[in-house]
């Protein structure tokens, strides 16, 4: 038994998850085949030395961890004249509420059966072994509900039972494969399904972008069998990583029309569709990334082309998409972005112009974007680009572009902001101009309401790369939120992404009181509480004034003054105790 729950910690540990904060009472199983609801098929290990055996429940809840390991008592089934049936099923029989935190098999004999006839709840990770099954029957489904992280281990196994995430903060780590036999229903939180070790988290298989084409994937993936189905996907809950359709051991039965890949990137929800699965053959992978597809440009590309008839692709998003077997499966992604900056930057106004492009690297180093012959639906919020086909082994790097005029007034290479002193700088540049007019920067306290804070010209028409600057010489007290807005001359216009600055985070908030002083002491305070240093005190001719500094509490400091100060205005230049950046705080003595 303890060998099992060594193992389970391990894994645990490295999906990030620490085993001593989800210790509780554990229930190890015993006794061959039974239901899970007798009592006498459980022993009890108190979590808390003071609490008795005799005081745990019968059964496992929803705070405590169960173990199925070499103690079992699983057999299987003999043959011969007195061969006996396999003794190694547990049944959720729905007679109590079937719940735990963590479940481990590791250790289990004979191939066990975990049969699902009335809902389980998981409220943390879940360890299965190879050669074990797992079976719904009517009424019967496994649900994931932990509150923060979690870790799936699937062993091959293929969930045959309806499975369900339904938790918010919920965020499940496949530590393998995990198979959805059934369906799969997403509720709320998230399964992240990516390389366990990368140093890109971009990174498809240890090249990203891709350097050469139809490499295989290296990682956990979120799979559906050929008639398993999807519902439920939003910006709550869905698929951070890998989503793989099998397309194997196809029968007569029908099969859906098109199949959703439940993908996004935790904050939003950017699934790809694949039309008429049915006349595909092969398996099928998909993965959103809300990220530049093309820059920075990796050194080993030699050339970076956008082929006609598309004049740009999009900087914003991309998808990963491809198949091992048919090269031309229909496949569409929606083109009206949650964000409304997004949309903006797609023109939507315009979208007749709006295309598939694909991305193909030959393994002598070039790049190039393909138009993918994707066709527009009507602008509606919930338009998509069917594409005529798509996957292959030479493209598999999707993303929206644009045949017609180029949808910005400017193509922005970045825009930042940061904090310098008690000034906010912010700057931008631009890698294309055509028939620009100006910029406007624009500040916002909320992130919603935004004001003009300052103009600037742009240089209208140019091919390369232009820098541009400005300055919050005022910068709102907490967090000051701020975008790019770039007018043409025709006077459209579109947004940059909003950019936070938050004095909080990036500099001291310190006061001074009373302020006017008398001139023997002055107290210094910071809003957060850090504690602070006194680096130097001047007068404003910059003249040093000694002083005796005491701490104050909650990270102040008092200053004295042996002899007093003359009446005029100081300057205290302070620094918190781990050495941040300095900020200088003026008082007055009368």
């Amino acid at each position: 038994m303890k060998k099992s729950f060594q193992i389970f910690a391990a894994a645990l540990l490295l999906a990030g998850i620490n085993s001593a904060a989800w210790a509780q009472n554990r229930y190890y199983w015993q006794g061959g085949s039974g239901n899970w609801s007798d009592g006498s098929k459980w022993i009890k290990q108190s979590g808390d030395a003071t609490t008795p055996l005799s005081a745990l429940p019968a059964t496992p809840t929803a705070n405590d961890d169960v173990f199925f390991d070499a103690s079992a008592g699983f057999t299987a089934a003999t043959t011969g004249k007195d061969g006996t049936p396999a003794s190694n099923t547990v049944t959720i029989d729905g007679l109590v509420q079937a719940a735990c935190r963590n479940m481990n098999w590791t250790g289990a004999p004979a191939s066990p059966v975990l049969q699902i006839n009335s809902p389980l709840s998981i409220g943390g990770s879940l360890t299965l072994i190879s050669g074990m099954t797992v079976n719904g029957g009517t009424g019967g489904s496994l649900v994931f509900t932990a509150t923060g992280n979690a870790a799936i281990t699937s062993a091959a196994v293929i969930f045959n039972v309806p499975v369900i995430f339904n938790s918010t903060g919920g965020r499940w780590t496949l530590l393998d494969h995990m198979t959805v036999g059934t369906s799969a229903q997403f509720v709320s939180g998230h399964v992240v399904a990516l390389p366990l070790s990368s140093t890109n988290p971009l990174d498809p298989d240890g090249a990203f972008p891709p350097t050469e084409t139809g490499t295989a994937v290296s990682s956990p993936m979120f799979r559906f069998t050929t008639f398993a189905t999807v519902s439920g996907a939003s910006d709550l809950s869905h698929v951070i990583g890998y989503v793989q359709k099998l397309q194997v051991d196809k029968t007569t039965l029908p099969m859906p029309q098109s199949f959703i890949f439940p993908t996004g990137d935790g904050s939003i929800y950017r699934p790809i569709t694949m039309q008429d699965p049915s006349s595909s053959t092969g398996d099928f992978t998909a993965r959103y990334l809300s990220a530049n597809p093309y820059l920075p440009v990796p050194a080993v590309w030699k050339t970076l082309t956008i082929n006609p008839p598309l004049n740009s692709v999009s900087d914003k998003e991309f998808w990963y998409f491809t198949g091992s077997g048919s090269a031309n499966t229909r496949f569409s992604f929606n083109y009206y972005h949650p964000d409304a900056q997004v949309r903006d930057y797609y023109r939507i106004d315009r979208w007749t112009g709006i295309s598939i492009g694909g991305l193909s690297v030959s393994n002598s180093g070039n790049a190039t974007w393909n138009d993918m012959g994707g066709t527009p639906t009507s602008p509606t919020s919930t338009a998509t680009i069917p594409s005529a086909g798509g996957t292959s082994s030479s493209v598999a790097w999707f993303t929206i572009a644009r045949r017609g005029p180029s949808p910005l007034p400017v193509h922005l290479i970045s825009f930042t902001a940061r904090l310098q002193q008690q000034n906010v700088q912010l700057g931008w540049q631009s890698s294309a101009e055509e028939n620009t007019s100006h910029f406007e920067v624009e500040r916002s306290a909320d992130g919603r309401n935004f004001t003009v804070l300052a103009t600037v010209s742009a240089q209208g028409n140019s091919s390369s790369v232009i820098s541009y600057s400005a300055s919050d010489m005022s910068p709102l007290s907490g967090t000051s939120y701020y975008r790019l807005k770039m007018v043409d001359l025709d006077q459209t216009f579109s947004f940059s992404k909003t950019v936070a600055v938050s004095a909080a985070s990036a500099g001291l908030q310190v006061r001074a009181y009373p302020n006017p002083s008398t001139g023997s002491s002055v107290h210094l305070s910071e809003s957060t509480g850090a504690k602070l240093r006194l680096m130097a005190l001047t007068d404003m001719s910059g003249r040093t004034i000694p002083c005796q500094t005491n701490d104050a509490g909650a990270g102040g400091l008092c200053l004295n003054f042996t002899s007093g100060l003359a009446p005029g205005f100081y300057l205290a230049t302070l620094a918190s105790a781990d050495n941040g950046q300095p900020v200088r705080v003026k008082f007055t003595v009368q």
